[in-house]
C-alpha cells in the first residue's frame, strides 16, 4: 500500500473517533436520611447507576427515580442496584 494511502487511512480513522466524557460521584446516606441527587443530562447521554448498600443492620434502601415528565419508577427496597439508560 502506498504511503499516502496509509496516511489518508490513519487520518480518516482519527477524524471519525468521538470524544467521550464521564462523570462519577460517590456519597454517603446515613440511616433515616433522605437524599436527592439530580442528574442533568444532554440528548443521547448514556447513564449507568450502580450502588451497594452497606450498613450494620438493614442493608437496603428505598430507591426510586423521577423522570423529567414527572413519572416515577419505584425500585422498592434494594441492597444492590444496577441500571443503565440512554
Amino acid at each position: 500500500m502506498p504511503v499516502y494511502l496509509t496516511f489518508v487511512l490513519i487520518f480518516a480513522i482519527v477524524v471519525s473517533v468521538d470524544v467521550a466524557e464521564a462523570t462519577s460521584t460517590s456519597f454517603t446516606v446515613h440511616g433515616g436520611e433522605d437524599v436527592v441527587k439530580t442528574i442533568k443530562l444532554a440528548v443521547e447521554d448514556h447513564v449507568s447507576i450502580k450502588f451497594t448498600v452497606v450498613g450494620q443492620t438493614n442493608h437496603a434502601i428505598t430507591f426510586y427515580m423521577v423522570y423529567p415528565n414527572g413519572s416515577i419508577r419505584d425500585f422498592g427496597n434494594v441492597g444492590s442496584f444496577s441500571y443503565s439508560f440512554v
